[in-house]
């Protein structure tokens, strides 16, 4: 996405760095609630920048869960923090 430039490397790497040592899944600013100028869905994060670790990923990922939440949908709310400080629309 072109609206996420790196001007440091070293300050990416060590991002990389922490997000490997503390076993984060994702590290990425949420889509909304974290930003006043985003005020997109809390739960997932904008795909300006993000760092996944996919093995973890891989390891839980589930079409069946998928086609589930698909039919049934997803109950955001359990998923959103209580203390997020800018309004968002889960929608």
């Amino acid at each position: 996405d072109e609206d996420a430039f790196v001007i440091d490397n070293n300050a990416l790497l060590d991002l990389l760095e922490f997000v490997i040592k503390n076993d984060y899944v994702n590290c990425g600013v949420r889509d909304g609630g974290a930003l006043s100028i985003r005020t997109g869905n809390p739960v997932v994060t904008n795909p300006f920048f993000n760092i996944f670790n996919v093995k973890e990923i891989r390891k839980h990922f589930s079409l069946s869960e998928i086609d589930q939440y698909i039919k049934n949908g997803v109950d955001y709310p359990k998923f959103i923090p209580d203390n997020l400080p800018h309004e968002y629309n889960i929608t």
